[in-house]
């Protein structure tokens, strides 16, 4: 598709200047904003992006840009997740008119939500930290997830206490070398039934540990725990006692029969991220002047002040 005007403002900018501009993008799901600084001797009369999903450019999307003294700027939505866009830049000042060259951007993919957990829905026992412990304790689980991921909450599965209080607990997440790495806002464990603990997001990808605290003379429901699933027997439950040694949770108390098994913690978040880093391009080339009148054909169809060839704007 050739895209012309039919009338353009004009300025007093030398023939053949050069015109040199750095490129900003920021690349979501399902847009892309443009934020481009230019170096040219003259305010540009007008700046126009052509989109498509096309390295040919057929078809091709044009956009209004929001055109200053020494950048411009556009917002694009609409666009689809996962895909490959080519666009270009039609400069024109004055008479002159000039494309750049196509490039290409590709948009992020949808997130895609995941569950993480070693349970297999139901609480055959619980845990509690006692509440004349004059210290904080933990309890929870280890995971491992070998992508990057962004975990946004926690859900967590009481058992009913006929000596709880409602004491508020908290999550604690660990990385593998067992460093906080971030903490939950305060919840009450419910009695028989799960709650979802939102945590600012944090991105991770390896072992990690999620554990439920108990401050100092805490009365609580139970910490639920299965320990006849799948994963039951497979030292994935832990404990930091008060004075900061961990152990698995059927080192802590061997006797007892519900000391192996995996607490009913799970995480939730999303495996892709919904926008990119924002990259910067680089670009020099000379802008020449040309004579409107040769730019038009007969197959234009004017719009206003713009025409284009062969094919109405979309």
């Amino acid at each position: 598709m050739i895209f012309c005007f039919t009338s353009c403002n004009k300025d007093d900018s030398p023939p053949n200047a050069r015109i040199s501009i750095k490129e900003s993008l920021d690349i979501g799901v399902t847009s892309v904003s443009f934020y481009v600084n230019y170096d040219y001797p003259a305010k540009l009369a007008d700046v126009k992006i052509h989109v498509s999903s096309n390295s040919s450019m057929y078809n091709a999307t044009v956009c209004n840009t929001d055109c200053k003294s020494d950048y411009f700027t556009a917002n694009i939505s609409g666009l689809n997740d996962n895909t490959t866009y080519y666009y270009c830049y039609e400069y024109v000042s004055g008479p002159s008119k000039m494309k750049s060259d196509v490039k290409s951007f590709k948009t992020k993919e949808t997130a895609k939500m995941f569950t993480w957990y070693w349970d297999d829905g139901t609480a055959e026992s619980g845990w509690v930290a006692l509440s004349t412990n004059t210290n904080d304790h933990w309890m929870g689980n280890r995971f491992t997830i070998n992508e990057s991921v962004v975990i946004t909450s926690i859900d967590v599965y009481g058992v009913d206490n006929s000596n709880n209080k409602d004491s508020p607990v908290f999550i604690d997440i660990y990385n593998q070398s067992r460093e906080l790495i971030r903490s939950s806002n305060s919840f009450i464990l419910p009695k028989d039934k799960w709650i979802n603990v939102s945590i600012n997001p944090i991105s991770y990808s390896g072992t990690f540990y999620v554990m439920v605290r108990w401050p100092a003379y805490s009365s609580t429901s139970y910490l639920g725990i299965d320990t006849n699933g799948p994963y039951a027997n497979y030292d994935i439950a832990w404990v930091r006692r008060s004075n900061g040694n961990w152990v698995l949770l059927r080192e802590n108390n061997p006797d007892k029969p519900n000391s192996h098994g995996v607490f009913l913690i799970r995480v939730n978040g999303n495996i892709s991220s919904t926008k990119s880093i924002i990259y910067p391009i680089e670009e020099e080339f000379v802008l020449p002047h040309e004579n409107v009148s040769d730019i038009n054909g007969d197959n234009c169809t004017s719009d206003g002040n713009e025409c284009y060839y062969g094919k109405n704007r979309n």
